[in-house]
């Protein structure tokens, strides 16, 4: 079966190429005193998050995000939400960043009609030596198929860290369901995300592979493609860092 949705991906290239994203994570390397650019949706909430590190302090030019009301940085786990201003959401700005290792980061921002962004900063002291060696100690089909299966099992590869997500915001899929991620797998080359696709109808869905292509799409598996009315089933995705 992994096999089979491996080879799934080059049937559908095409398909993929014309569909939107319904969801989007961002994984954007950085170094100390660096800048990265990066979209956001311009009228729904955003997530900043640092690999290994906690945003302290937050910078924004004439006021251009309005965070999220009473909750610091500190009771959101060193992670930013917030949306854009309103006369911000048609116009490009700057975003500062410092965080409690005493890291600086500037992220050149560009609102647009997107639904909800999480951008996750990935510093070097970030990255693992252990996870770089077990990914490159195989074949890269193999690979695929090896970090899809320590998904399934909820096994963890070597040098891997697991984050569960419980403050994601569920994403339309349509008017058939809403798309929630729950869990990442970081690696060094490679991450594993684990959704809960929730049918909000009262009649059964079906859904496929293409559905849930965002960039960098490595593989996806579905436990379920058939989902019952309010029911829901589970996507499971390898993607690629770079």
């Amino acid at each position: 079966m992994l096999r089979k949705c491996l080879l799934k991906l080059g049937l559908f290239v095409t398909l993929m190429s014309v569909l939107k994203p319904i969801y989007a994570l961002e994984l954007l390397p950085i170094q100390n005193n660096g800048t990265v650019l990066a979209k956001v949706s311009a009228d729904d909430i955003n997530v900043i998050k640092i690999n290994g590190d906690r945003i302290a302090h937050v910078f924004s030019n004439n006021n251009a995000i309005i965070s999220a009301p009473q909750k610091s940085l500190s009771a959101l786990n060193g992670a930013l939400y917030f949306r854009v201003a309103s006369e911000f959401q048609k116009i490009p700005f700057t975003l500062g960043l410092v965080t409690e290792a005493g890291q600086n980061y500037t992220l050149l921002i560009t609102p647009v009609s997107i639904p909800s962004e999480t951008i996750v900063l990935n510093p070097p002291m970030a990255h693992n030596g252990v996870a770089k060696s077990w990914e490159e100690s195989s074949p890269y089909v193999k690979t695929l198929v090896s970090l899809m299966t320590a998904i399934l099992n909820h096994t963890v590869p070597d040098g891997y860290s697991v984050a569960r997500i419980t403050d994601s915001k569920p994403v339309p899929l349509g008017n058939i369901a809403t798309v929630t991620l729950t869990t990442l797998y970081n690696g060094e080359h490679l991450r594993g995300e684990v959704y809960q696709v929730q049918n909000t109808t009262d009649l059964t869905i079906t859904v496929s592979e293409p559905y849930f292509y965002t960039k960098n799409t490595r593989a996806i598996s579905i436990q379920n493609l058939s989902i019952a009315p309010h029911q829901s089933t589970i996507v499971y995705k390898v993607v690629g860092n770079d």
